[in-house]
């Protein structure tokens, strides 16, 4: 008999052991990524806070320095043909279109983190659709009637309207 309560004891002790161990593995792997998502969504807000600022401060400004191009040439995607277009109507002065470009894509970034932060089912969905639809191929135009361009993006996407982007 005392074998047998021996045996009981270990077995028990043994899957309570096991337990605690997936248990805190698994407690890792989530505060890990929690505080990984809160880093990004941080270092995220910091960058579109920066892009706002600088982007009123050109706007405004008599004449466009290559320190103002080089901050945005830096802080944008250069590997990204919409990031690239921005940059353009920057070098070419045009700033209804540079604005423009840079309200969308912040509020790109903007809806990206909301989405990404409440469900997990739609964070994949997102990335799962083609970025370019989601993005401006419409932004940088100097055309009129953008925002129904967009809104006809948005419904390709299964996403509402998004209406007038006000700057």
């Amino acid at each position: 008999m005392d074998s047998n309560i021996w045996k009981m004891i270990i077995a028990i002790f043994s899957s309570s052991l096991l337990s605690v161990i997936l248990t805190a593995i698994y407690t890792k792997l989530i505060n890990d990524k929690n505080e990984r998502n809160k880093y990004v969504t941080n270092e995220r807000q910091i960058w579109r806070k920066e892009i706002r600022e600088k982007t009123y401060e050109v706007v405004n400004k008599k004449e466009i320095s290559e320190a103002d191009i080089t901050f945005f040439e830096i802080r944008l995607n250069p590997f990204d043909k919409y990031d690239n277009e921005i940059i353009e109507k920057l070098k070419g002065n045009n700033r209804v279109a540079f604005s423009k470009g840079i309200a969308y894509l912040l509020k790109h970034g903007w809806e990206r983190v909301k989405w990404e932060t409440s469900n997990k089912i739609v964070a994949k969905f997102f990335k799962k659709m083609k970025y370019e639809q989601l993005k401006f191929d419409l932004i940088c135009t100097d055309e009129e009637d953008d925002d129904d361009k967009l809104n006809e993006i948005c419904r390709k996407c299964g996403l509402p309207n998004r209406g007038v982007v006000k700057i």
